[in-house]
């Protein structure tokens, strides 16, 4: 602000002036120029002048000398009288003084006064001096704005508003230079919307003449958003991530800079990216999810939403038992044999398995290959698996419970009825005979007991084996357990022998003669004749031999029986074989004296 002072000037004698006005006289002033040279605008110049405004206020530029004129009326026209200047003490520089007129000092409200050296009365003629050129201001508005030690970045919407200010004579115009253009009077705000670095220059001159120097601003209009990108590391298969995967999210502004990152999974509230961190998805739930993110830079230019949909596979494989082969389950149990093969199955989600692994009674993991034979030996045993997918998710292990079963069943016959062995194998025995089969296991149990008589097929026992036909059979069996498991065939030699021995009685001689007594034909022997018994038998050999004389009870056959007495005898004679088939035979004679 320009202080108020005021200057009279005063004149050192008495002037009358009458009816004269005093005039003060100005130079023209010359229209501005708008020149560039070398690229750089140069300012317009301007001719100082006299301002008279609307009010009848006076503006005096200060750098203008001014002169005191009588004038004879108050018209333009009016004749004029330029004044002297007097100087009792300085007589030698009143021609000077004339031609150089009076120097203004300060700014401000400047007196002219006039004395009535009689009445003493004074009158006061003012104007007012100016001397300082206007003061111009580019407000920069509207937009987001970000400063540094070299630069100034503004966002979206600016607009640049030129502000001109002059405490005394006012402003006669502003006028502005953008990118090293001519200057231009400022007529209305700047829209800058335009990204790119603005050269601006602007300034204002007065009424009176007077410019103010031209004042450059600089500053970047930065209208585009950074551009961002994403980087999985850490245990990932592609689009498929693991509880340990990190997302890295960096952003490149080539302007203001990036300010910050938001991200936000789903439908959760964004947060801002802390790099130290990554983005971390050990917290999601496993399946589908879609990572957003954006940046925002240091004058609020926001990106478009970047958009990154994933797999969060967390859950380890499942793994699956398969028993191939021989299996049986008995009382809770599970029961395999040596031929019994373990398959082991992994199902997983998006990141396959990658592998399994088993043990076996508290023994080292071993990798799963191939269906492996549990054990050789008989006993329990517990077989342990887990499986891993390519991410790492281990599955907690599963145990399988299996019983080996090595060890057949162990079988037995046993007859029902007729029947005699030698020990060689050999066993005699009659249709009526029943052959029975018995099985036990230790572990598994029996699941059948199987046979094959002579010629036929193989059968499975049911109900205790008769043979209906004579002959000679071979005969074989065995029985298998659950897990089928089958033991050697047990051989036997079946004689089937259903004839009685045959009976033969030989007297020592001829019978003297044959006659009939009682219906009865009798052969007729002598005194002292001798009777011998045997019995012979086709398979089964003879077991006994007994003979009755004359309805007395059976009794074993040991020697010839002699016969020296006169009478009539009726001998029984009863043969068995060693199977028990029975013969008799019946023989009626007489004894007679020589």
């Amino acid at each position: 602000m320009l202080t108020r002072l005021m200057t009279l000037l005063s004149l050192t004698r008495p002037v009358l002036l009458g009816g004269l006005t005093l005039v003060l006289l100005v130079w023209s002033v010359a229209a501005p120029l708008h020149a560039q040279t070398g690229g750089v605008p140069v300012p317009p110049s301007y001719e100082l002048k006299v301002f008279k405004r609307s009010d009848g206020h006076v503006f005096w530029p200060m750098d203008k000398p001014v002169w005191v004129r009588l004038a004879t009326s108050p018209e333009e026209s009016a004749q004029t009288f330029l004044l002297e200047v007097v100087q009792e003490s300085l007589e030698e520089k009143k021609s000077s003084r004339t031609q150089e007129g009076i120097r203004l000092e300060i700014p401000g409200r400047q007196f002219i006064r006039w004395v009535n050296f009689l009445t003493q009365d004074e009158t006061l003629y003012r104007f007012i001096a100016d001397g300082a050129p206007p003061v111009t201001n580019l407000r920069l508005t509207n937009a987001p704005i970000f400063t540094t030690e070299k630069r100034t970045f503004y966002g979206v919407g600016l607009i640049g508003t030129l502000i001109s200010k002059d405490d005394l004579s006012g402003v006669e115009e502003a006028l502005l230079s953008v990118d090293g253009e001519q200057y231009r009077p400022y007529l209305q705000p700047l829209v800058l919307d335009t990204e790119k670095t603005f050269l601006i220059r602007h300034l204002a001159v007065d009424n009176v003449g007077y410019a103010s120097k031209p004042v450059e601003v600089v500053f970047t209009v930065d209208l585009s958003p950074p551009e961002s990108m994403h980087q999985v590391t850490t245990n990932f298969l592609g689009d498929i991530l693991s509880r340990q995967s990190v997302i890295r999210l960096s952003s490149l502004d080539r302007l203001s800079g990036v300010d910050n990152i938001r991200f936000y999974f789903d439908d959760a509230p964004p947060q801002v990216y802390n790099p130290e961190l990554g983005v971390e998805v050990k917290d999601l739930t496993d399946g589908e999810h879609v990572l957003y993110y954006y940046a925002t830079d240091r004058v609020s230019n926001v990106e478009e939403v970047h958009e990154y949909p994933f797999t969060l596979d967390i859950t380890p494989p499942e793994v699956t038992t398969d028993i191939l082969g021989d299996l049986a389950e008995s009382g809770g149990q599970q029961f395999v044999s040596p031929r019994t093969r373990v398959q082991l199955t992994a199902k997983d989600g998006p990141a396959q398995p990658k592998m399994i692994e088993y043990r076996i009674n508290e023994t080292p993991y071993t990798t799963y290959v191939t269906p492996f034979i549990p054990r050789v030996e008989s006993g329990e045993l517990a077989i342990e698996y887990r499986g891993t997918d390519r991410l790492g998710n281990l599955s907690e292990p599963g145990t399988l419970n299996l019983v080996m079963d090595k060890n057949p069943p162990q079988s037995e016959h046993a007859f029902s009825g007729p029947n005699y062995s030698q020990g060689i194998g050999a066993v005699w025995i009659t249709s009526e005979t029943e052959v029975s089969l018995s099985s036990q296991d230790d572990l598994s149990g029996v699941q059948r007991i199987q046979y094959i008589l002579g010629n036929e097929a193989e059968t499975d026992y049911g109900s205790p084996i008769t043979v209906p036909n004579e002959g000679q059979y071979s005969f074989s069996y065995w029985s298998i357990d659950e897990v089928n498991n089958q033991e050697l065939p047990s051989p036997l030699f079946l004689i089937v022998d259903n004839t009685a021995p045959e009976i033969m009685t030989v007297f020592s001689i001829a019978p003297l003669e044959e006659r009939d007594e009682e219906g009865v034909n009798v052969k007729i022997f002598p005194v002292n004749t001798s009777l011998y018994l045997t019995a012979r038998d086709n398979s089964a050999n003879i077991r006994t031999l007994e003979f009755s004389v004359n309805d007395e009870p059976l009794k074993p056959y040991t020697e010839t029986l002699f016969f020296d007495t006169p009478g009539r005898f009726r001998i029984v004679v009863q043969a068995s074989d060693n199977v028990q088939n029975v013969s008799s035979e019946v023989t009626e004679f007489r004894i007679v004296p020589r």
